[in-house]
């Protein structure tokens, strides 16, 4: 093993879906949805440093060299089957039967020497199994020609059984614990509602509200104590906005204002607590508050270009500061390209775009105790090309993050010392990637 200080992540994934719709008579579309795939994502961070550089002996690794590694592989199956009614009729509806199993196992772990003799190793090999099945309907009713009144309601069933052990000698704050099991059981009903108003043809107005769980989970790192269960995740969001047409339709302008109460986020992070670095999940109550502007114009029949902005005010409501994870700005924007391929029937197309997301904080920074992780506003570019066939073949190619962007983040909590912050790495956005996607339409 190399402790050189070389960091590096490796990601490979698999996807593939199939689509079956099938015309039933009076206006019924019976439609099933299978979908599969396979993840497997490593990550190594490696980190040296003098003895005695922290501020603080009894922090995390206060001496020699630190590395963490994290293996994960996921797999997921899905199937959906779903009935619906024609959306010309006067009351349309959707019902609808979904499962889900995923399995996803990861095992972490620290390696450091903690002096010039002294080697220490904690691991946590976890293992956590999804089913997920539910039973959904969606249904429109037209009040008149230009207003229609809608909802979604969905009941859902969840079962989690997990486990996580902990190994090795580290010893505090990591201790060795045998093979701990729980099955998170949650049943749950979900929904929303809206109403659509189009006074006229390139004109739609809307309002919407929406309620969504996330089941709760066994956190996967462990450290002073046995391991910790987070509660399910509530998410009520408001949202008005309007979709306009222009200029021939050559021009699309969409716009919202919309505010998410957020209950029991489900979170990880680290804190610093008598000198010493843990890692603690909890759950966290924070609102959101924020607009978005999009927009995409044709100035000629083959070329488009895209852009859309976002504006984020968020707020952690149980420790202060601001919500994790929330830049208070975004923005992306790029063309499309389209064009004929000479004596074949083809259609092939080139694109990319450009992204910012402004810096945020990947740990709560409300909290003294808390140790807050920020990553620096940063820009990635993508590019791809389509070839699409007149029999319903699509061949795709997407380079994501071509840049290769890579944020370095820095612990700004005076544990470490105001200049001596750990630095470490997080690999979001992914690092570059290149994907072959080939779809078939029937």
């Amino acid at each position: 093993m190399d402790f050189g200080g070389d960091s590096g992540v490796r990601a490979q994934t698999f996807k593939g879906s199939a689509t079956v719709d099938a015309k039933l008579g009076g206006g019924l579309t019976l439609t099933s949805v299978t979908a599969g795939s396979f993840v497997d994502d490593r990550l190594s961070v490696g980190q040296s440093f003098s003895p005695g550089s922290f501020s603080t002996p009894t922090s995390l690794n206060p001496n020699g060299t630190q590395v963490l590694l994290q293996n994960s592989k996921y797999h997921q199956i899905t199937q959906e089957l779903r009935l619906a009614s024609s959306e010309e009729d006067r009351f349309s509806w959707i019902i609808g039967l979904w499962y889900r199993n995923a399995v996803q196992a990861k095992t972490t772990g620290i390696f450091a020497y903690t002096s010039s003799t002294t080697f220490k190793d904690v691991l946590w090999p976890f293992k956590a199994t999804t089913n997920n099945k539910s039973i959904y309907g969606d249904a429109t009713y037209k009040i008149t020609d230009t207003l229609k009144l809608g909802g979604t309601l969905r009941y859902t069933s969840e079962t989690k059984p997990s486990q996580v052990q902990g190994l090795g000698n580290y010893g505090a704050p990591f201790p060795v614990f045998s093979l701990y099991k729980v099955n998170v059981d949650h049943d749950f009903i979900d929904g929303s509602a809206r109403l659509q108003y189009q006074p006229e043809e390139n004109v739609n107005m809307y309002a919407l509200y929406s309620h969504g769980t996330k089941t709760g989970a066994l956190v996967d790192l462990v450290a002073s104590g046995l391991p910790q269960v987070v509660k399910p995740e509530v998410v009520q969001t408001y949202e008005i906005g309007t979709k306009t047409s222009l200029l021939d339709q050559r021009l699309s302008i969409n716009w919202s204002v919309f505010r998410m109460n957020i209950h029991n986020y489900q979170d990880s992070f680290t804190q610093a607590v008598a000198g010493t670095t843990l890692f603690v999940a909890a759950n966290t109550n924070a609102t959101s508050n924020g607009m978005d502007l999009s927009a995409i114009w044709y100035p000629t029949d083959s070329l488009s270009i895209n852009g859309n902005v976002e504006y984020l005010d968020s707020q952690d409501l149980s420790n202060g500061g601001t919500f994790v994870r929330s830049p208070k700005w975004q923005a992306t924007g790029g063309p499309r390209y389209e064009f004929p391929v000479p004596l074949m029937d083809i259609t092939g197309a080139v694109f990319g775009s450009v992204d910012y997301k402004d810096s945020y904080f990947n740990f709560p920074n409300g909290n003294a105790n808390r140790i807050p992780a920020k990553t620096p506003a940063y820009v990635t570019a993508d590019v791809g090309v389509e070839f699409k066939k007149g029999d319903g073949w699509t061949f795709d190619i997407l380079c994501k993050n071509c840049t290769n962007t890579f944020p370095e983040i820095r612990l700004t909590n005076g544990t470490f010392g105001p200049s001596k912050a750990l630095a470490y790495y997080d690999y979001i956005p992914p690092l570059r990637t290149l994907t072959f996607e080939l779809t078939r339409n029937f």
